[in-house]
Parts: structure tokens; C-alpha cells; sequence
């Protein structure tokens, strides 16, 4: 059998590029990344020894580095990184030219999880996935929007690349800069990408470092190392190592993320109103965003309160739900918890149900049954009454053996009383 040869994974640095030269009214120079011809691998060059170690920087490579025969100050110091009023980066995907067996919903998740990845590493910097671009076709390059999208005629993705990233960058002042900024990135991947999902999501994740600012690592346990073995997803590397952690809040900042605390368990009645809450404090004191997802149990519709907090109405059975809650800062980085909703099978009521003669109560919600137990009457000789939307009574005669009689009560609560129903009723 053949040694099954590595892909390389190309991510695009700065290429010498002065297609408007003199720019006499603008006050940074650009050089944009737009072909594949001037853009060219970053090398891995020989390793540095220091106390007989490789330092974080010597092995995690910038975009901004020089290589031959690339001068300053085109490249060089200062690091290019994103301005911080374009943190976090904001992207969005095109789906044309996916392959055959990448469907439009896969795609988006891996998109989703690889900036997770980043977004986890709690430096100044996030990746804020749009979904799918709102206009255009396919990816472009110099429309100040940060795009993801498959190869097509240009050809951007050639040899044995499975994917490049298109990068530019500003500096300012045009000699002996202070400031070098990245302005626009697009990640390109090929349309013939194998059908190996594991190194897909590597890929997106090794190509979002070199857009956020990361060039090659020489270390083979990084993501961004250069290459990977198309035949073992085991050599797709899921996240950043932390060397790459450590290196990316050289780069622009260790920013952490906030502490949440919540509710662990809670209990409810059937049918009851129920208010999860959290809270979460941001040790950089900026303003965090709450998102609330149901990941268990009977499906509930929840209606947002006030900050951290979210409602719903709990089932009419007895259930376990499970919600998880995610408070993000403003660079996404994120901070989970997980809240476990017992439902309880009786139900109670509130008001008056004398054990002989009429009354009327409110019923905290639940099934038929469940009221019946409720209001601790005998079901040969209970009736329960609720208006229906004519002011008609409708009733319920829990000991009938004719199913015409609870037919129209049936039809009014198929799935349960709600809470907070009014009922007459009467046990004897």
C-alpha cells in the first residue's frame, strides 16, 4: 500500500502587491492577498533554539512576519491583528460549489464549532459567525466583508492545498510603522474536499487562526500546523493547543470569560408557570448577552424575562426538562450551565371544593386525572365544569363509562388543563 501523502494547509501571508503604489490621499498603505500565485506558504524555516527550547514565539508563526524576499514595511513589527473596533470578526459562509456530500445544515455547524474553538481561548478576540452571507453569489476579495466559501474557475485552492486564507492588511505610518491592522480575510476551501468531516472542522479552524492573525506552527501537535493526512483523522487537530492559546493573548490581550451562576434543579406542578434565571458577572465589566436552550425533555416554548431570565409553562405530565444557558461577553467567549426542571404528577388547587355541594377553584394545571386527584373527591360521584368560549358550561365526569359525555371537555383540553384554570366543581 502507498504511504498516503499530507495535504498541505495553506494559509496566505502578506504578498508584495502594489498594484496603487502611490497613494498620496490615503494614509496607510495596503497590500492585498487576492491571488494565489503572489501568495505564497508560510515557511517553516529552521528551529530556534533557546535554553535548548523553542520558545511560543519561534514556533507559532504571524501573518505579518517577513520572509524573503519580503522587506519592512510591508511585514515585520508590529504583529498585524484586528483594530478593536472590528473585534469580534464578524464572518459569513457561501454555500455554492460544497461538495456532493456536505449538506447546507452540516456545513453551517462546522462553521459554528470551529469559531467555538477560538471564541473559547478567552483572549480580545472572537469570531462572530453570520451564517449565510445576506448578498452575492460566491466569495469575493476587497469588499471589506469576511467571507467562507468553496473553490470554483479561479482557483484559488491548487497542488495539494485543501484550503487558503485571503488576507489584508494596513499599516500605518507608511515608514516605520506603529500600527498594522487586518482589514478583510476570506477562507477558501476546496470544492473536492473529502467526505471527512473530522478534518473539515480542522481545516476551518486552522484557517480561522490565519484570520485572526496566526501564521504556521512548527509544532506538529498545533492546529496550525501546515499539514494533515487525508487518510487519519486522527492528524485533524479539534482546537487550538495551549501554546496557540498562550500565543493568541500575546497577541491581542487575555480577555476572560464571565462567571455565571443559576438555578442547578428546580421543581414545578404540571401546568405551572416557571422562571429559570441566571446571572453572570463579567470580570472585565462589559455587557454580557444571555441565550437559553432547551436540551431535554418535552418541548416547551420559552419566553424571555427580564436580563438572564427565561418562562415557559411546565408539560401536563410528569417530566424531566433540561435547559442549558450560555452568558457570552463581547468577544462570544462563552460560560455554560445546565438546569434541571422536575415536573411533578399531582397538581394543586387554590379556592373552595366543600366535600359535598358546589364550589369554585382554580386549578394549577395537569391532566384530567390529575385534577381528579387534586381535589381529593371520589370519582364515582365528582363533576368538574369550565366555560367554553360561548359561556356554555362544558363538563367533566371522571367516573362515566359513556365517552360522548367527556367529549366536549376532551376536545377543549386535548393535552391538559393549563395553569391558572378556573373550574366549578363538585364532589359528592
Amino acid at each position: 500500500m502507498t504511504t498516503p501523502r499530507p495535504l498541505l494547509l495553506r494559509g496566505f501571508r502578506l504578498a508584495v502587491l502594489l498594484a496603487v503604489c502611490a497613494l498620496t490621499v490615503v494614509v496607510t498603505d495596503r497590500i492585498p492577498v487576492v491571488t494565489g500565485n503572489l501568495a505564497h506558504v508560510y515557511s517553516l524555516g529552521e528551529d530556534v533554539l533557546t535554553n535548548g527550547k523553542l520558545t511560543t514565539q519561534e514556533l507559532i508563526g504571524l501573518i505579518g512576519d517577513c520572509e524573503v524576499p519580503e522587506l519592512p514595511p510591508h511585514c515585520g513589527d508590529p504583529p498585524a491583528r484586528w483594530s478593536t473596533a472590528e473585534r469580534p470578526v464578524a464572518i459569513c459562509t457561501f454555500q455554492s460549489g460544497r461538495p456532493p456530500w456536505l449538506a447546507e445544515a452540516q456545513f453551517r455547524q462546522m462553521v459554528v464549532d470551529a469559531a467555538a474553538q477560538w471564541n473559547d481561548a478567552e483572549a480580545a478576540i472572537g469570531i462572530r459567525y453570520n451564517g449565510d452571507c445576506a448578498s452575492g453569489a460566491r466569495w469575493g476579495t476587497s469588499n471589506r466583508r469576511n467571507e467562507i466559501g468553496f473553490d470554483d474557475e479561479r482557483d484559488r485552492v491548487s497542488g495539494r492545498a485543501v484550503a487558503v486564507t485571503l488576507t489584508t492588511t494596513s499599516w500605518s505610518p507608511p515608514i516605520n510603522p506603529t500600527v498594522r491592522n487586518i482589514i478583510e480575510t476570506d477562507i477558501v476551501v476546496s470544492e473536492i474536499f473529502g467526505n471527512i468531516p473530522e478534518c473539515l472542522v480542522s481545516t476551518l479552524v486552522h484557517e480561522m487562526g490565519h484570520a485572526i492573525g496566526f501564521g504556521h506552527s512548527t509544532d506538529i501537535n498545533d492546529v496550525m500546523y501546515p499539514s494533515l493526512n487525508s487518510f487519519s483523522a486522527a492528524t485533524c487537530r479539534a482546537a487550538p493547543s495551549s501554546a496557540e492559546v498562550s500565543r493568541l493573548r500575546e497577541l491581542y490581550g487575555l480577555n476572560l470569560r464571565p462567571r455565571l451562576s443559576t438555578q442547578s434543579a428546580v421543581a414545578a406542578a404540571v401546568g405551572a408557570l416557571v422562571s429559570l434565571n441566571a446571572l453572570a458577572v463579567d470580570p472585565e465589566n462589559e455587557a454580557v448577552t444571555y441565550e437559553w436552550i432547551q436540551t431535554s425533555g418535552p418541548a416547551v416554548a420559552l419566553q424571555p424575562g427580564s436580563t438572564g431570565q427565561v418562562n415557559f409553562t411546565a408539560p401536563v405530565s410528569v417530566s424531566i426538562l433540561e435547559f442549558r444557558v450560555t452568558a457570552r461577553d463581547r468577544y462570544l467567549h462563552p460560560a455554560s450551565a445546565t438546569v434541571r426542571v422536575t415536573v411533578t404528577g399531582v397538581g394543586t388547587i387554590s379556592g373552595t371544593l366543600p366535600q359535598s355541594g358546589l364550589g369554585l377553584f382554580v386549578f394549577n394545571g395537569g391532566t384530567s386525572d390529575q385534577l381528579l386527584a387534586a381535589a381529593a373527591c371520589p370519582q364515582s360521584t365528582a363533576v368538574f365544569w369550565s366555560l367554553d368560549a360561548d359561556g356554555q358550561f362544558v363538563a367533566y365526569v371522571p367516573g362515566t363509562t359513556v365517552s360522548s359525555v367527556n367529549a366536549a371537555w376532551l376536545a377543549k383540553f386535548p393535552g391538559g388543563l393549563p395553569a391558572g384554570t378556573p373550574l366549578l366543581g363538585r364532589c359528592r
